[in-house]
């Protein structure tokens, strides 16, 4: 979850650190809070790209999640 910390759930860094460990086919960023907050709330441009890299580099496939809007894409 971008909401790890409120989840009290292991940081998206460690869960792709897990899925290069053990050659998962894919990673997904969620919300754990469905509230008023979206993705973009959660995580950082700078570090959502990053971790999207580093997936990519080590062929994993990436997903997104969290009360996107269209308006979202972008970012």
């Amino acid at each position: 979850y971008a909401d790890h910390l409120t989840a009290g759930a292991p940081s998206p860094q460690d869960v792709l650190r897990v899925a290069i460990d053990t050659s998962c086919a894919g990673v997904l960023i969620d919300t754990f809070t469905k509230g008023d907050r979206r993705l973009p709330h959660w995580i950082a441009p700078p570090v959502l790209r990053d971790w999207r890299d580093e997936a990519r580099s080590e062929g994993i496939l990436t997903a997104v999640a969290g009360a996107l809007r269209q308006d979202d894409l972008p970012w």
